[in-house]
């Protein structure tokens, strides 16, 4: 490990030395892009220069020529156009202009046509986030549960939303696999180089297809004009109850330890080059608890549940044409089966490259065409080593995915108050794998239910789609329409539309809200049963928000999610049979409340999440033996709290708290009869703290001391579905050192002839 972080920090160090020397001042003054336009006067303490921003729009135009500012231009200018991030106010981020939820007309917050929460690298840093994991348990609604080969998954307002429920992308690309629609979650994100994440906590199948049903994560990275330079940090994390009580050595259990970095350098201003790239590598530990199977056997986590990282994150942009590229090699191990224990620990692997070619094509000042490419050449859930070949058959797999994609948006300004978006994509998926057969969806004897399908090792299958919106803003109402249709080769056809009123009025908003999403049947899903249909997710949401002051604003939403024809993984322990199908409706219903405060040296976010299965169906293997409010895994309360300030100019102090309340069941053991036995987990809280230093030993430079888990507290990560998997203990108090340093290139600002 050592090696591995030796050789990551000396790269960062070095490119950041030769590449991002500062330029003579001379090429400075006289550079396109090195400071603002010669008319406007720099901000005090200002960073990256707001002109700047236009260049990771690509296609953006010169001034003259459209006189407003686009609107990534605007935002780079709120989130990242200050020295000080402590600088935004709360009427910056409520005003931000955001284009997750449209994915064409940038809205604010509060007028767009979803429920969204934007998380700033402020509230990341001054957190104390060590992970992704650490900023979605704060989210709204959000919570974390663990499944068999000792993984964690979201799941969202009472939902498992492992397996397609939930689409999370990293600057454009999908991180979930190509066979599941898996995203797992676990020290595999690099928080350092994250500038926001737009999170729409709701549909967004209508813009973003089928892995959308429930939510939507988008994390965007910093950009080359916010990075200008270099930065470099270092986190270690070390747990201790797994020496202190369960004999493990201190060497054993650290709880991570990793090093990010990310460079960035603009060339030719605004209408440029805007290059920049990021590497995240490192080692972690999901616990250093003992973890006990069905049958009481046990082993501790730490070493046997790792969570290994490698990421290396690329893009380069010149006026419109965008270029993106993801490696990623993300290293697990697991002991914990399908319902026994293993006596050693085999690698899951997640191998994935992900290539992304956009060109913003503007005609004239009112409309715009992007052509898109995407790529994606996966081998996921890897178990491909000696140990399980030989002393493992039934755990060996070794499978290969692959995604080819085309599409096409328009975007038009039809009027001033009227938008339209239109959307095409066509894409094939395609597996190969040769221990797992698949069922040959191209065989003739899916029409005789007396025969067996046939097995093949390669399948393929093409999607076709179209979608539409429109967004008109009136006096009273900003109105929201669109619609998607998608047919899935072998599967069907899925049609989904979704409709909303908006509107802010002063300190008082509004939303109200319909959404049909639906999740299509991944190759995965298919692999045992063709006879697998598209499930159907009909939502409902009510928003109200007030601004209380300049720096207190609350709201609170209410929603109804209905779920038809959910397809839910089988195992038939009398046959061995086992699959997806689909089965009756189920759903959830509840209320969503936050506050918010921001003053120039403090911040306060409060959050209170509530759901209940109450009065909708609910399906067997997700529900909680004689109680119809609660599903498994979930708890019906949730709490959450982050606030910091400001001690000195350079000292910040956080706390944040996740209180857990109501029924958390999950089952742990099976009886002599194979019927599972269960219990209520109970409430569960969970305490941090963050103390950082800026501008420690020089300018750039950062150092923080964290405690996560204060209070030492058992944690547990309980599986969402009965599967025989008990729940995962949590780690215990981790003790964390965060070490960094930004580099800026230095620009002389233009002089007023």
């Amino acid at each position: 490990m050592s090696g591995g972080l030796g050789v990551g920090l000396g790269f960062a160090l070095g490119v950041a030395t030769v590449f991002f020397a500062p330029p003579a001042a001379a090429d400075d003054a006289g550079a396109p892009g090195a400071g603002p336009p010669p008319a406007v006067e720099p901000a005090p303490d200002a960073g990256a220069p707001p002109a700047d921003g236009a260049a990771s729009d690509g296609g953006s135009e010169a001034s003259s020529e459209k006189p407003t500012a686009p609107a990534e231009e605007q935002l780079l200018s709120v989130l990242a156009g200050v020295k000080d991030i402590t600088e935004l106010s709360l009427e910056d981020l409520l005003n931000a202009e955001l284009t997750t939820s449209t994915k064409s007309k940038p809205m604010s917050i509060r007028d767009s046509p979803n429920v969204m929460t934007l998380v700033t690298r402020e509230e990341i840093l001054r957190s104390g986030a060590r992970e992704l994991a650490d900023v979605l348990r704060l989210v709204p609604g959000m919570q974390l549960n663990g499944d068999l080969y000792s993984s964690m998954y979201a799941g969202f307002r009472g939902i498992w939303g492992s397996e397609g429920k939930i689409l999370m992308l990293l600057d454009g690309h999908e991180m979930s696999d190509l066979l599941y629609y898996d995203t797992e979650l676990g020290n595999r994100v690099p928080v350092d180089q994250i500038d926001r994440i737009e999170i729409i906590r709701g549909p967004g199948s209508v813009v973003y297809g089928g892995s959308a049903e429930l939510a939507v994560i988008n994390i965007i990275t910093r950009s080359a004009q916010e990075l200008e330079g270099a930065s470099v940090t270092g986190i270690y994390g070390q747990m201790f109850d797994g020496a202190i009580h369960h004999g493990q050595s201190l060497a054993d259990t650290f709880g991570r330890r990793t090093v990010s970095a990310a460079f960035g350098k603009t060339i030719g201003g605004a209408r440029g080059v805007a290059l920049k790239a990021g590497i995240y590598v490192g080692q972690g530990n999901r616990s250093d608890q003992t973890y006990a199977d069905i049958n009481g056997a046990t082993y501790n986590l730490a070493g046997n549940a790792r969570t290994d990282p490698m990421l290396i994150n690329a893009a380069a942009e010149y006026r419109g044409l965008k270029l993106g590229y993801l490696f990623e090699y993300y290293r697990t191990t697991m002991r914990d089966g399908y319902s026994e224990m293993l006596a050693d620990a085999l690698p899951v692997n997640y191998l994935s490259s992900s290539v992304n070619l956009s060109y913003e094509w503007q005609l004239g000042q009112t409309m715009k065409i992007v052509p898109r490419f995407h790529w994606a050449l996966q081998k996921p859930w890897q178990t491909a080593d000696d140990t399980a070949r030989l002393k493992y058959p039934d755990y060996y797999w070794n499978p290969t995915a692959q995604r080819v994609q085309g599409g096409l948006t328009l975007t038009w300004d039809v009027l001033r108050p009227l938008n339209i978006l239109f959307g095409s994509d066509y894409y094939v998926d395609s597996a190969t794998d040769d221990i797992d057969l698949f069922i040959d969806p191209d065989s003739p004897a899916r029409a005789d239910p007396n025969n067996p399908v046939p097995k093949v090792t390669h399948v393929s299958y093409w999607d076709a789609t179209v979608y539409g919106q429109a967004l008109l803003d009136t006096p009273w109402a900003n109105l929201s329409a669109g619609a998607r249709y998608e047919h899935r080769e072998h599967v069907g056809g899925s049609f989904v539309p979704r409709a909303g009123a908006t509107k802010t009025f002063g300190p008082f908003h509004f939303k109200l809200l319909y959404s049909r999403a639906f999740r299509a049947p991944s190759i995965g899903d298919l692999s045992q049963n063709l006879d697998v249909k598209p499930e159907t997710t009909t939502v409902a949401e009510v928003e109200l928000g007030y601004c209380l002051h300049p720096t207190l604003f609350a709201v609170v939403n209410g929603f109804d999610i209905s779920i038809d024809k959910p397809f839910v993984y089988f195992y038939d322990t009398a046959t061995g049979a086992e699959g997806y199908r689909n089965y009756g409706p189920m759903g959830t219903r509840g209320a969503e409340f936050e506050l918010r405060f921001k003053s120039a040296r403090t911040f306060a976010n409060l959050s209170y999440s509530y759901y209940t299965a109450a009065g909708k169906d609910r399906i067997e293997s997700l529900a909680v033996p004689g109680s119809t409010s609660v599903l498994l895994g979930f708890a019906p309360h949730k709490l959450a709290l982050l606030a910091g300030t400001g001690i000195t100019k350079q000292l910040d102090a956080s706390l944040s708290a996740i209180l857990l309340a109501g029924e958390r069941f999950g089952y742990y053991a099976y009886d002599v009869a194979e019927v599972p036995v269960g219990r209520d987990y109970g409430a569960e809280m969970q305490l941090n703290a963050f103390v950082s230093y800026k501008d420690l030993l020089l300018p750039g430079s950062f150092v923080g001391l964290g405690v996560y888990n204060l209070a030492n507290a058992k944690t547990v990560l309980i599986q969402p579905y009965d599967n025989g998997h008990p729940p995962m203990p949590g780690p215990s108090r981790e003790v964390f050192v965060r070490i960094g340093y930004d580099y800026r290139r230095q620009t002389s600002p233009r002089v007023e002839p």
